[in-house]
């Protein structure tokens, strides 16, 4: 879950630019949990 949180800042832009779709639900699904660590 922490390697998850750490990825998720870094490749949020990426993301968002690969699969703007699932960036979206997983942006919503790992925002709470990174920021709840």
């Amino acid at each position: 879950m922490v390697v998850q949180g750490s990825s998720w800042h870094p490749k949020r832009p990426k993301k968002r630019s690969q699969h703007a779709d699932h960036s979206w639900s997983m942006d919503h699904l790992e925002a709470p949990e990174f920021m709840c660590v």
